[in-house]
């Protein structure tokens, strides 16, 4: 019997090296964030010590940072917490997203007798996941008029044999799952945080600072906590603005996907300049040969140029 699912044989060696890279590089961001938030300190710190003691009610000040602190830890909790499952549910996606594509191509590669048929349906493929790789998730709407010829090239297909047509309807459903993981990947890419949830948060995080150095008294604990709180603050906005802007693992989990549909094509890879500038990827772990904008064909870069166009319009 056909197997439901074809699995790729092996990753390539520069993708196992390029994955490396990337953990590498992520935690490389991890630094820089660590590197800021560290140096809050002395500043917050620096801060604290120049300005003047202000005669405010400490149980006023107390009742009130501890009321604006709940409000702070519920409302951040629960946006982080919504931002980490689309996050969770975006790498599941994009993970099967990219294997059924695989599927499509592995099963499209056995209808050896219908040369012109592969011939079309592979060239479509890899214009569709050229579009994908040229713009960001939240504009992947673009990409289905590409995911469309696909569609349309099944009526090439000479069915002979009674396996064609369990091949055929196999590829059918890798290619509606296709579809709709494409459809989920751009509505969730849309979903983020909007200006009064960022202006809820800034509020309470200016308040939350404001009241640590209102309580400031010549007691030692008082004059530590504006060290302490501001540093904090910042590090948990870096954490919500990576979550909301889907920078947390992103090279792993947007670029090596589309990476891996190349290679089952058997083309070479393609990336786009501005990731390859901004250190995403690294010239050196990459393979002798890949493509970024200027090396694609006429028909590709024709697809480049629709997908990027500011005035492309899908409707």
């Amino acid at each position: 019997p056909m197997p439901s699912v074809w699995a790729v044989d092996s990753i390539p060696k520069h993708s196992i090296r390029i994955i490396y890279y990337k953990r590498h590089l992520r935690l490389m961001k991890s630094w820089r964030t660590l590197l800021i938030f560290g140096l809050s300190f002395p500043v917050f710190y620096f801060i604290s010590r120049r300005l003047p003691l202000v005669a405010f009610s400490t149980e006023v000040v107390t009742l009130m940072l501890t009321i604006i602190g709940i409000l702070f830890g519920l409302i951040v909790s629960f946006y982080i917490s919504g931002l980490w499952n689309r996050h969770v549910l975006m790498r599941e996606l994009m993970a099967g997203h990219s294997a059924a594509m695989q599927n499509v191509v592995k099963y499209v590669d056995t209808f050896s007798h219908n040369e012109r048929f592969k011939s079309k349906i592979r060239k479509f493929i890899e214009e569709y996941v050229i579009s994908c790789i040229s713009i960001d998730v939240v504009e992947q709407e673009k990409s289905t008029p590409y995911l469309y010829k696909i569609y349309d090239t099944l009526k090439m297909i000479q069915v002979k044999k009674e396996t064609d047509s369990v091949i055929l309807n196999r590829l059918s459903n890798s290619l509606e799952v296709v579809s709709a993981t494409g459809q989920k990947i751009f509505i969730i890419g849309k979903e983020s945080l909007g200006s009064a949830e960022w202006i809820l948060i800034s509020s309470l995080s200016i308040a939350i600072v404001v009241s640590t150095f209102l309580q400031r008294t010549t007691d030692p604990i008082t004059m530590v906590l504006p060290t302490i709180f501001p540093p904090i603050i910042l590090l948990i906005f870096f954490i919500i603005y990576d979550l909301d802007n889907l920078n947390l693992n992103e090279g792993v989990i947007f670029i090596e996907p589309d990476e891996q549909i190349l290679d089952a094509l058997g083309v070479e890879r393609y990336y786009r300049s501005k990731d390859v500038n901004e250190r995403r990827v690294d010239v050196k772990l990459l393979p002798k040969k890949y493509r970024i904008e200027k090396d694609l064909p006429h028909n590709l870069m024709e697809v480049y140029k629709t997908v990027t166009d500011s005035k492309y319009y899908n409707y």
